[in-house]
């Protein structure tokens, strides 16, 4: 990978090494279990599958990879407070990451149960904290149009990818979820839980990408 804007691309070839070598342990997994079963027990599907637990190789690095982009989002927001339009819109994006973090570690089912107890605690209707939300996301967006081409470019390609996998995928996958043992279902989701993990993998890589450019170019310019 070659040097952009004079930025060493040491770190992020390193973490981009090391989704490869995930990936292809993650394939090796998924052969294992499509051929074999989970009998034997596969610890390698057990280590390195993508969906195979909450707790194992791939899923710590996508929580190093989120914690990543949101320290880079956070610095950002720091350095650009009092110089550019909206620099609350990187504590967003550093929060959101965090956000996902702690969806991730918890449960998704948990982090929604402590939401909703959070919003019927306190004298705010459900209306008003969507209209909250509503506005949050609002001011995101335009935070976004407002960055420069290359910057704006980046983090939407970023966010559309990572969007691409943990939404649009996710469903697919979740609605095959309940047949995956049968023998024509199951390589097709295989592939789709893939494709998926893939996306939002790819997605942050790109989003850390930006960011660190962006590191480097404010740096440079004050």
């Amino acid at each position: 990978m070659r040097k952009q804007d004079g930025v060493s691309d040491l770190r992020f070839r390193i973490l981009v090494c090391s989704s490869a070598v995930l990936w292809i342990m993650h394939l090796v997994a998924e052969v294992l279990h499509l051929t074999l079963g989970s009998c034997p027990p596969l610890y390698v599907e057990t280590a390195f599958g993508f969906g195979a637990t909450r707790f194992n190789v791939p899923f710590w690095f996508s929580v190093l990879l989120l914690v990543y982009n949101a320290g880079l989002a956070f610095t950002i927001g720091i350095r650009s407070r009092g110089k550019t339009p909206l620099p609350v819109g990187w504590w967003i994006l550093g929060g959101a990451s965090l956000s996902i973090v702690a969806v991730m570690v918890v449960g998704a089912r948990p982090v929604a149960e402590m939401l909703l107890r959070a919003v019927q605690a306190v004298p705010v209707p459900s209306a008003g904290a969507g209209i909250i939300a509503l506005g949050v996301g609002i001011l995101f967006v335009r935070f976004v149009l407002q960055q420069e081409l290359q910057v704006r470019r980046r983090l939407l390609v970023a966010g559309g990818i990572y969007i691409l996998g943990a939404v649009a995928l996710e469903l697919v996958s979740e609605a095959l979820c309940g047949r995956r043992h049968e023998a024509g279902i199951a390589v097709v989701y295989a592939v789709v839980s893939t494709l998926e993990e893939t996306c939002e993998m790819v997605g942050l890589l790109l989003s850390i990408r930006a960011l660190r450019l962006h590191v480097f170019a404010t740096a440079t310019s004050s």
